[in-house]
């Protein structure tokens, strides 16, 4: 693809920092075009646009995209880029395409911001974006014969109260009527489906996509962890505690092999030179075949490093073996002590 207008395929992942950006190309100007291909196992196509100093009255971003009908969507992210790294997401605002055209805008300050386009679709369709900064109106000065609204505050802020919360009060009653059920958007659950589906027949030795598991896990890592334990179902095995969640889902299995993705995430309390262990049961030692993104392994272990709190892993692990399942066991050092995590189920094939 051409995305941007230049050779080769936009980011996929969200920069967070400077260093995440060095290569890309920054659209900086009043107006402008973008265009690209997106869909298939392209998921996402991320740019940087920047707000430059000097310009007051450019606050306002619109950005138009025009593509088939339902094949994607474009969100506009507000980033606070004021540090080197730890960029974090400040607001955001996204339009779906409903016919061949759909438009968003949203008001930004002076640095670098994100616009991505998202696929709904399995198919590679072509889009164009054209985007511009906006003055907003209502920022000239005002002249003419001021009148004292003060004996009628109490009034205004009581109806702007209502209307503050009218949404939350809505949003309340969804969830009251859903149960407290998560809801997801028909688009998000079509994209788990797809990196499913992907996670399970991508093949890591394939020379003409090597990084589509790779790619599949990053999106994964950007993806609520509620919501992927809704619409993935019950995983396999599961551990949760106060500081960690570490789930595993069956991918795919066969005569003496199976394929699972792992998921970890840490809500605090860094782990220090951790590893996940598959311990057999009923039979020989399972053998790890393949891990992605690439780690050391041996055997039935698979050595993971260090990981940071309030962080999400995700790999591929492909195992080889004859016995009927295997106890997962996660241990490493915790503040300097070793500790071992193990979930009281254990993880059984089923009879073929």
């Amino acid at each position: 693809p051409n995305d941007g207008g230049t050779p080769g395929d936009a980011p996929d992942n969200h920069p967070s920092g400077e260093a995440d950006t060095l290569g890309w190309e920054i659209l900086q100007s009043e107006s402008g075009e973008t265009i690209g291909i997106i869909g298939g196992p392209d998921v996402r196509d991320v740019y940087l646009i920047s707000r430059e100093e000097g310009h007051p009255n450019r606050n306002w971003l619109s950005a138009t995209i025009e593509a088939d009908p339902g094949s994607c969507s474009v969100k506009l992210i507000e980033m606070n880029t004021t540090s080197y790294d730890s960029w974090n997401i400040i607001s955001w605002n996204i339009s779906e395409m409903q016919g061949q055209q759909a438009n968003v805008g949203l008001e930004l300050p002076y640095g670098r911001h994100l616009m991505v386009v998202e696929s709904n679709s399995n198919e590679e369709v072509e889009y164009s974006i054209q985007w511009s900064w906006i003055t907003l109106e209502g920022n000239d000065t005002l002249d003419g014969e001021w009148i004292d609204y003060s004996s009628e505050i109490d009034s205004f802020f009581i109806i702007i109260g209502l209307l503050l919360l009218s949404p939350w009060i809505l949003i309340a009653y969804w969830r009251w009527k859903g149960g407290g059920s998560l809801e997801l958007e028909i688009h998000e659950k079509r994209r788990l489906k797809r990196l499913r589906e992907r996670l399970t027949r991508a093949d890591p030795k394939n020379e003409k996509d090597p990084h589509a598991l790779i790619h599949a896990l990053e999106s994964l890592a950007d993806t609520d962890w509620n919501a992927l334990i809704s619409e993935w179902g019950p995983p396999f095995v599961r551990h949760t505690t106060q500081s960690l969640d570490l789930v595993v889902w069956e991918l795919s299995s066969g005569k003496n092999q199976i394929s699972v993705t792992i998921g970890l995430m840490l809500e605090k309390e860094e782990w220090n030179l951790a590893g996940i262990r598959f311990q057999a049961i009923e039979g020989s030692e399972w053998r790890i075949s393949n891990v992605v993104p690439e780690a050391l392994f041996d055997g039935d272990e698979v050595f993971l490093g260090d990981m940071k709190e309030k962080s999400s892993t995700f790999l591929r692990v492909d195992l080889e073996g004859e016995a009927k399942g295997f106890d997962l066991i996660l241990s490493g050092l915790v503040g300097g002590e070793p500790v071992a995590a193990v979930p009281t189920r254990a993880a059984l094939l089923e009879e073929e």
